[in-house]
């Protein structure tokens, strides 16, 4: 698997350098100056962080608590640096606007309700409904595929009927497939679970789609990479946070059971209690997107 990335990677490589326009000495004199120390003090604090959430085996000990302090420390040092440099990695006054935090929340909630389906479902799949091994990838297949085949359509309903708009139906999509893991577990049958996860993730494909063009929308080109940067750095802390958080949570319903030897029942009312969860959170989103009505300043 890492054979095949590296080899990726390196056509990627290739492809880039092949295909990018070589700079202009000009243009290369009059660029800005590259954030070295705030690249890495980002780059630490965020792996910390990463690190905080992950290891342990399921357990918050201290090494995860020095883990957490020092991401927090090393965001503090962050701020500190950018806000002293004339071209930092990141423009701590575009925070200041208040659509904008509420968009970039909003994009870390969803992603972990997201990582609910990615944690939970294969034990629920396997323990709870008893599907094979083969059978239980198939399933979790569906909330990619609908994610992937929905993208296009929901792009252009975000052109017709609004950004906001599209982003109170995602959500209401998203709430709804949870609120049917959450209370319908034990009883829901694998095509059940199939079609909320659908649900669920549909609804994922259309926020995302609104949210990140309410960010995009009016900001400079020059701007439009680190913007896009930002909503990336959002998804991605959702993903990480759910797959502990969503873990911890679901581990917390199974009663300190393991998950591959717990009874299905015990298995669907750890799955209900995660969904619940998830669903609150789902109305948390909902309620910072009410907030983000504008699109944020790009100056």
């Amino acid at each position: 698997m890492f054979v095949l990335l590296a080899a990726l990677g390196a056509g990627t490589l290739l492809t880039l350098h092949a295909t990018l326009p070589v700079p202009n000495p000009q243009q290369e004199a009059n660029r800005e100056r590259f954030d070295a120390i705030g690249t890495i003090l980002l780059a630490l604090s965020l792996g910390a962080y990463a690190l905080s959430m992950t290891i342990g085996g399921g357990t918050f000990g201290r090494v995860n608590v020095a883990l957490l302090l020092a991401a927090g420390a090393g965001l503090v040092l962050f701020a500190f640096t950018q806000a002293r440099l004339t071209s930092p990695v990141i423009q701590l006054r575009w925070l200041d606007d208040a659509r904008l935090r509420a968009a970039l929340l909003a994009t870390a909630t969803v992603s972990t309700i997201m990582m609910t389906t990615l944690v939970v479902g294969p034990f629920f799949l396997s323990e709870g409904l008893g599907l094979a091994p083969a059978a239980v990838g198939l399933a979790m297949s569906v909330g990619p595929a609908v994610a992937a085949a929905v993208g296009v359509p929901v792009g252009r309903l975000v052109d017709r009927v609004g950004t906001r708009r599209m982003m109170g139906i995602g959500l209401g999509a998203m709430i709804a497939g949870c609120l049917i893991l959450a209370l319908l577990a034990a009883a829901i049958g694998v095509a059940g679970y199939v079609a909320a996860v659908g649900a669920t993730a549909a609804g994922y494909a259309a926020f995302q789609a609104a949210n990140n063009t309410l960010v995009m929308r009016g900001v400079t080109s020059d701007r439009r990479g680190v913007m896009s940067s930002l909503l990336s750095l959002a998804r991605n802390l959702g993903l990480i946070t759910g797959a502990s958080v969503m873990g911890a949570i679901f581990a917390f319903g199974l009663g300190g059971r393991d998950g591959m030897i717990a009874s299905p029942g015990t298995v669907a009312i750890g799955t209900a209690l995660t969904f619940a969860v998830a669903a609150g959170l789902g109305v948390v989103a909902l309620i910072l997107s009410l907030t983000s009505g504008r699109s944020p300043p790009t100056r």
